[in-house]
């Protein structure tokens, strides 16, 4: 199934599912934002998790639909080794999904309620989720630390282009006086 969804609305649904707030005014301010295109295929059997699904949750909750592949195939590797992970993927997504669908019908975008039905596991994983695709460094206390990604962590597209990646990039002796050159924002 696809659906197409305003980062607003993805906000406020992420909002209410996790938050439990009810948050009608975000929604009908409106956004100039694109729309996010997402694949939402189906859940599965419970407790168990693809990795189209794990790809799915990862772009629902990042309110992105660029995600590196490469990267995801690590970090889905490393996080189907936790002991309650399948489970969580496949709660965490399945709630969202149902969610995104049941808010994007129009009968029930006038009348949200709240939605706090994520399991305390689930918000952890969420969490836990968004922290890895960020930083790049995979954090859980059953394993050791690992580094996912480096340049491919989202933390570094806010300053893609404008402050060198450390170690990665090369300015050349003296380029840090220099102003960064102007950059027009994503569309």
């Amino acid at each position: 199934m696809k659906i197409r969804l305003t980062r607003r609305r993805a906000i406020t649904i992420l909002i209410a599912v996790c938050g439990g707030a009810t948050v009608a005014w975000w929604e009908r301010a409106g956004s100039g934002l694109p729309e996010l295109e997402l694949s939402l295929p189906s859940p599965g059997i419970l407790g168990t998790a693809s990795f189209e699904v794990f790809m799915a949750l990862s772009r629902i909750v990042l309110l992105r639909d660029d995600l590196d592949r490469q990267m995801a195939q690590r970090l889905f590797k490393l996080i189907m080794d936790e002991p309650w992970a399948p489970k969580h993927i496949h709660n965490a997504y399945a709630t969202l999904r149902a969610a995104i669908i049941k808010r994007n019908k129009a009968a029930d975008r006038e009348n949200p309620a709240s939605l706090n039905v994520l399991g305390a596991g689930e918000k952890w994983f969420v969490s836990h989720l968004v922290t890895t695709w960020y930083l790049g460094i995979y954090y859980h206390e059953q394993q050791p630390t690992r580094r996912v990604a480096y340049s491919e962590a989202l933390m570094f597209d806010a300053i893609r282009g404008v402050v060198p990646i450390p170690y990665l990039e090369s300015t050349g002796f003296g380029a840090w006086a220099d102003a960064p050159p102007l950059r027009k924002p994503k569309s």
